[in-house]
């Protein structure tokens, strides 16, 4: 259960070149009321609301300026707990650049490191397209519309494969950061950019699949070279690239 402290600073009143004291004062009846005695002491009082409570184990402490905004706090955490979906809010303090070369240097496909060329795609994306929007930004600072307006705008100066790639990167990223426990929900909630089929393919695609049925198995095995086959890796070259792995 959080606790709510209040603590209360000000300059010292009669003493030459005072210097700001703290006094903190329990969440009670008896606690406001000499929080509030001792503030009419003071120049120039401020008053914090401190609000301390553990998650995994660890003791997080947050300053509110007001005690509504302290009260909110602490009951979405507390229903967080409940949940089990709280997270130290210290953790997404760390910048996406950090964050992306650690990601780049641990980053395991079927439990081997990323490929030469994979890696080197990836360092370029980075450079090109997402950190000059988000390298010094704070994990917890990349919210979907952050996402959404950066998407557009790669999409705009670049081409559709570079955006749809930029974006996969991204994606990727942030999920482990998620799995991290570092940021509480992916932010990349765009539908799947560049994955979409052409109306006109997926069109030809039913047609094919409507005449297989009334073939014979000799015929269906013409499948390899038929217009829908071709039209499909076409497609799919077109749209996602070839040879790399996230």
């Amino acid at each position: 259960m959080a606790q709510l402290v209040r603590r209360v600073s000000g300059l010292p009143r009669g003493i030459d070149n005072p210097r700001r004291v703290t006094e903190r004062f329990p969440d009670t009846r008896e606690g406001r009321q000499a929080a509030d005695g001792w503030a009419k002491g003071l120049d120039d009082p401020r008053t914090f609301y401190d609000v301390r409570t553990r998650i995994d184990g660890r003791v997080v402490n947050k300053s509110f300026t007001t005690r509504k905004a302290a009260d909110a706090w602490a009951t979405q955490i507390s229903h967080d707990k409940l949940t089990g979906v709280a997270i130290d809010p210290r953790s997404g303090d760390e910048l996406f650049s950090h964050y992306a070369q650690r990601w780049l240097d641990t980053r395991r496909v079927k439990g081997r490191p990323l490929a030469p060329k994979t890696l080197e795609l990836y360092r370029v994306l980075l450079r090109a397209h997402i950190e000059p929007t988000f390298s010094n930004r704070q994990l917890s600072a990349i919210t979907p519309e952050a996402v959404r307006r950066w998407h557009a705008k790669v999409s705009i100066d670049s081409s559709a494969m570079s955006a749809a790639k930029s974006y996969r990167l991204l994606r990727a990223i942030l999920a482990t950061a998620v799995a991290d426990d570092l940021i509480q929900a992916n932010p990349c909630r765009c539908e799947a950019p560049g994955w979409s089929i052409p109306s006109n393919v997926r069109s030809l695609v039913r047609s094919w699949f409507s005449n297989w049925r009334t073939r014979s198995p000799r015929d269906g095995a013409r499948w390899s070279s038929s217009p829908a086959s071709a039209a499909c890796a076409s497609a799919s070259s077109s749209r996602f690239g070839a040879g790399t792995s996230t």
